[in-house]
């Protein structure tokens, strides 16, 4: 996700982030937010409503001391995932509806994901090619492949005249790429 939008997010809801760029040995925040900006409004959602029930039961149960930190926010088989710690008293059969609550937040933010553009946030169709799955509209897909196919074309061009490339490999007279 692009910095500014991480820094809204964790500004807005710092108690939820706190561990983003921390130690890698102790959180998978450490890396950020690793998603697209198309799902920059899906995660803000689900924050702002986690923060609306943590604000509820701390209000009802201020002893409690009730918080809930974001422990990996990234895209997965096309679809959003958000996973999150719970710190404070778990086992008060009180907050059963809130942890219900939060999770029902996540949960919708998710199924919503498979809908909506990773890249641009528009709404698309969901599809799965070749194996893979895509989070991406036909118009950023077909950019993103157009940047593979640059890439792979790069690859490929010769050096020099002696049919060197960059990958490092040559091309015998048949047309066969052969690696060194």
């Amino acid at each position: 996700m692009i910095s500014h939008l991480e820094q809204a997010l964790i500004k807005n809801y710092p108690m939820i982030f706190k561990d983003i760029y921390g130690d890698p040995k102790e959180t998978c925040m450490s890396f950020g937010i690793e998603t697209g900006t198309g799902w920059y409004n899906l995660i803000e959602d689900a924050c702002h409503s986690i923060q609306q029930t943590v604000d509820l039961v701390n209000h009802i149960h201020p002893e409690i001391g009730f918080f809930v930190t974001a422990a990996q926010i990234k895209e997965k088989f096309g679809g959003l995932r958000f996973y999150i710690d719970y710190h404070g008293n778990k086992t008060d059969k009180e907050l059963q509806w809130a942890y219900a609550q939060i999770e029902s937040a996540i949960r919708f933010a998710e199924k919503k994901s498979y809908y909506i553009c990773d890249n641009c946030g528009d709404y698309m169709k969901y599809e799965k090619s070749e194996g893979w799955h895509y989070p991406k509209c036909v118009p950023c897909r077909e950019e993103r492949m157009g940047v593979l196919e640059e890439r792979a074309h790069l690859r490929r061009l010769p050096l020099s005249d002696t049919s060197d490339t960059i990958d490092g490999g040559t091309t015998n007279e048949q047309g066969t790429r052969q690696l060194r």
